[in-house]
């Protein structure tokens, strides 16, 4: 390309050669070099070459519409795929039969028992091909079958016309032959079986082909109580069964040919009833204190046939009842198996109701339920067992307490014991205040008030006051703990005297004496090297808390279940009457140290006191029978052992064997330098007169 003077463009002509392939567009490049007395900015410019030519068409149509199958062999369906357009160049596409319309056709209806399916292609400048599927023959008596051939994913060519669809005529005749029935001719129902539950269910084969559908029906004496469904042959209950009036039913089952000739085959089924008794069970109501609760189960319908049993489980079940298999539950557990013989229409359960003190002001319940019955059936299932509390309200008190005052800048507990005369089911509470008596709030003593609260099943609690102690000599002085406010409960008497002793005298032992109930008696607190002064405990009558700390200590608890404590010192456990501890009122001696001087001071020394090692049994009483048999442990002696993990002391009266409401038994709660070795010990490191 050349420029002459003061030229400033020329033009490069490309001649590019028309085609009638589809294709992609092409592209090329024009690049300048070696310029001459120039320089060359920009080397190079693309043409594109845009393709103007389609891709060719494709069409199918069926060759064949409709044609019958014939019985054997195969028939030939041919369907024509067109391609026009430009066909210079190959095309091709996939193809595959599904079955279509009302009645589709199958793979079995196809040679080899699978739908067939192919590719179609077309050399350069065809413009048809035949696509042939076999069909295979059969004598089925069947409705015409339609399927299609459906052209897919293209190669070099377009699909204008994808699916064509062909017809296979049925071919072969009914011979109207009656249907075959083949299900059994017996059965059976449970008697009391629900309206509608199925029993029988009748089959049938048609060698007419599917072509004609079995109508079914019933006939027969029995046909009244019983339906069947006209399209499935399922017989159902229409009235409920009842083997003492019917033991077993006889019906017709009717297969009919749907086709116009009604062709009809019959077969008699018998029925049989399997005797079966209609469990239920009541609710029962007790009171707590009744003993047992009594459920009836009742067989509505019992055995009659004279062979079979019937039988039902039972169990109990936990409500707002507890049950448990010991004493220690609402009730008693308990579960089980009833069994019915002919003629037996009820039995009885008996469950065990534990009476307790407990209040519980609302009604509980646990449930007896029935299960898993055999030659029987369960009406209801579920019964209710309610408990009546047979308790009172519980009546709350406190009893009256006394404590040493203390000395200058100590404080002391004056402790009040509050107690219900038994448990209750429900949280409790008592509103509590402390008024002045002869002794003042502030100097005395510090004012306290509040509300005592006593969960559910809570026995006692305590309302502590503290005592300001001082070195004044003055009278004993006393304060009232005011109850008041019950919620729960009912309060015997709502005015308690607490007593302040006065502890500054320079001689003489302090004396602390209770009344015949419960009493709660605390020494001086002080301990070494502050002098305690000797202190004497009279619990008298009531199970009383004597405690003594340290010090001196003579202790008299009188007739109940004491609890004795002494602590560090020399304490003295005084028993004029064996009968302040038996075995059933039995005192607690806390605490037990002979090389401190502790002793039992008893009117007369027993001859002999012997260590019978530990001994185990099923209870105390035993226990104590056995050691003294360890022992043989004679009138008037005495004899130490170990049950559980306590000490106990027991001094024989003049009677050989043990006597539980005559010999004297204590039960020590810490004993120390206790013995290790069976055998004899000292009388006079235990006791004294």
């Amino acid at each position: 390309m050349s420029f002459a003077a003061n030229e400033t463009s020329q033009t490069i002509t490309v001649n590019v050669s028309g085609d009638t392939t589809v294709e992609t567009n092409e592209e090329f490049t024009v690049t300048l070099s070696n310029p001459t007395n120039a320089t060359i900015t920009t080397a190079a410019a693309t043409g594109t070459i845009q393709n103007d030519d389609d891709d060719p068409a494709l069409a199918i149509t069926p060759s064949t519409l409709s044609q019958t199958e014939g019985n054997t062999g195969t028939k030939a369906f041919t369907f024509t795929v067109t391609r026009s357009g430009d066909t210079s160049g190959s095309s091709s596409a996939n193809w595959t039969v599904s079955g279509t319309g009302t009645n589709q056709a199958n793979a079995t209806d196809f040679v080899g028992g699978i739908l067939p399916s192919g590719t179609v292609s077309f050399a350069a400048n065809e413009t048809s091909q035949i696509i042939t599927v076999n069909v295979s023959g059969d004598t089925t008596v069947e409705t015409n079958e339609e399927f299609t051939v459906t052209l897919s994913n293209p190669t070099n060519a377009t699909i204008t016309t994808a699916a064509a669809t062909g017809t296979i005529q049925n071919d072969d005749t009914n011979t109207n032959q009656a249907p075959v029935i083949t299900s059994s001719n017996s059965a059976t129902v449970l008697e009391n079986a629900s309206i509608s539950t199925l029993i029988y269910s009748a089959t049938a084969t048609d060698t007419d082909g599917p072509v004609n559908q079995i109508v079914w029906s019933l006939g027969g004496n029995d046909a009244s109580a019983f339906t069947i469904g006209s399209n499935n042959g399922e017989v159902r209950l229409k009235a409920s069964a009842d083997y003492e009036t019917k033991s077993s039913y006889s019906i017709d089952v009717i297969a009919t040919d749907q086709n116009g000739s009604g062709v009809s085959t019959s077969k008699t089924v018998t029925i049989g009833v399997i005797d079966q008794a209609l469990f239920s069970i009541n609710n029962v109501t007790v009171n707590e204190n009744a003993g047992t609760a009594i459920f009836t189960v009742t067989a509505t319908d019992p055995i009659s046939n004279g062979t079979s049993t019937a039988t039902v489980n039972y169990a109990t079940a936990n409500g707002t009842a507890f049950g448990s298999t010991s004493a220690n539950g609402d009730y008693v557990s308990t579960s089980g198996s009833l069994s019915f013989g002919t003629g037996d229409s009820s039995k009885t359960i008996s469950v065990v109701i534990n009476d307790d003190t407990l209040y519980e002001p609302t009604p509980e319940t646990f449930s007896v339920n029935l299960s898993n019955p055999t030659n029987g059936a369960i009406a209801n299932s579920t019964s209710t067992g309610t408990i009546n509390d047979n308790d009172s309200l519980p009546i709350i008190s406190a009893q009256p307490s006394q404590v040493l005052e203390g000395n200058s800048g100590t404080t002391t507990q004056l402790i009040f014991q509050v107690s219900l005369s038994a448990r209750s089911g429900q949280d409790v509470s008592v509103d509590y205040s402390v008024t002045a008596g002869t002794a003042t709030a502030g100097n005395d003593y510090v004012s306290t008030s509040g509300t005592l609260l006593l969960s559910a099943g809570t026995l006692s609690r305590t309302i502590t006051v503290l005592v300001q102690g001082d070195t004044d000599v003055e009278s004993d002085e006393t304060l009232t703990l005011i109850l008041s406010n019950p919620v729960g409960t009912t309060i015997s008497s709502g005015s308690i005297t607490g007593k302040i002793i006065n502890d500054d005298n320079t001689t003489g032992a302090i004396t602390f004496t209770g009344t015949s109930g419960k009493d709660n008696l605390s020494g001086n607190l002080a301990a070494p090297p502050t002098t305690v002064p000797d202190e004497v405990f009279r619990g008298l009558g009531g199970d009383d808390n004597l405690f003594g700390y340290f010090g001196t200590n003579t202790f008299e608890g009188g007739p109940g279940a004491d609890n004795l404590l002494g602590y560090s010192g020399k304490d003295t456990f005084f028993y004029p009457n064996f009968s302040d501890s038996l075995l059933n009122s039995m005192d607690t001696i806390s605490r037990f140290n002979s090389t401190e001087g502790d002793r039992l001071q008893l009117s007369s020394l027993p001859s002999k006191l012997s260590y019978a090692g530990v001994i185990t049994a099923t209870s105390l009483s035993n226990a104590t029978s056995q050691a003294y048999a360890a022992a043989n442990l004679q009138a008037n002696e005495s004899l130490l052992f170990r049950y559980g993990s306590s000490y106990y002391l027991s001094v024989n009266d003049g009677t050989a064997a043990f006597n539980g409401t005559a010999d004297l038994l204590v039960k020590f709660g810490s004993l120390l330098n206790a013995p290790t070795t069976a055998g004899t010990l000292n009388v006079n490191h235990y006791f004294t007169i």
